[in-house]
């Protein structure tokens, strides 16, 4: 239960895992009373890359009656997910002339590829959970990644989600400034040397900066139509 005593909640105690290995599920069907057994408690761990479909599932609730001042408005932080493709999936019950009815609302989180523009779909890794959570919620997430995924998914505010924000981009900065000044020293040490093995190390210390500002999703933000889609596929 998300109360006003704490900002953030780690879902990994809470969450339950289940692999689609004909990756042909929808979430109609995994979130029928058939499949409820199916899915087993997450251990933690890093997901490998497979074309199967992951889908994890949790429950969130709030408070039982209206709170003063009003709930805090949730998001559901990804972490540093870096996948190819991530659904998550928001019940919402809609009332209609007979019965009522459970709907779900698809939000895209992740790298996914846009098939016209043949470029990077950059979406938010931290969406807006339901206002409502008076009546406990089961959220669904389906994963499908071909490279390895580290689900460390929280509950947090937006002030804390914004702190979080910011401690990553940081991190990502002081890692690639290492990086680039050992590309730089050693580049001017091929000049002076004329040494083979330094221009080998400068080639290989610019692609790791490629590969890290790829993985990182920035160097679609600067590039949005650069062909390097097959690091996402």
């Amino acid at each position: 239960m998300l109360t006003a005593d704490s900002d953030s909640y780690s879902l990994a105690p809470y969450m339950e895992i289940f692999e689609d290995k004909d990756n042909n599920l929808t979430i109609e069907d995994v979130s029928s009373p058939r499949m409820a057994r199916q899915f087993a408690p997450y251990q933690k761990g890093i997901i490998s890359p497979t074309r199967s479909a992951c889908w994890i599932r949790f429950t969130v609730s709030g408070p039982l009656q209206p709170t003063s001042p009003p709930a805090k408005v949730w998001r559901l932080f990804l972490g540093e997910m870096y996948s190819d493709n991530t659904t998550l999936y928001f019940p919402e019950t809609v009332s209609g002339p007979a019965d009522r009815a459970m709907k779900w609302r698809a939000v895209q989180a992740g790298m996914i590829l846009d098939p016209v523009l043949k470029s990077v779909i950059d979406v938010s890794p931290a969406p807006y959970l339901p206002t409502d959570l008076t009546q406990p919620k089961t959220i669904y997430v389906r994963i499908q990644s071909l490279v390895f995924v580290y689900p460390n998914f929280e509950i947090c505010t937006d002030s804390d989600y914004r702190k979080k924000a910011a401690r990553i981009n940081r991190l990502l900065g002081l890692t690639h400034g290492i990086i680039l000044t050992l590309l730089i020293y050693n580049l001017f040490l091929f000049f002076s040397q004329r040494k083979l093995s330094r221009l080998y190390y400068v080639l290989f210390t610019g692609a790791a900066i490629l590969f890290l500002l790829a993985v990182s999703r920035l160097l679609y933000q600067a590039f949005p139509t650069i062909p390097l889609k097959y690091l996402c596929r």
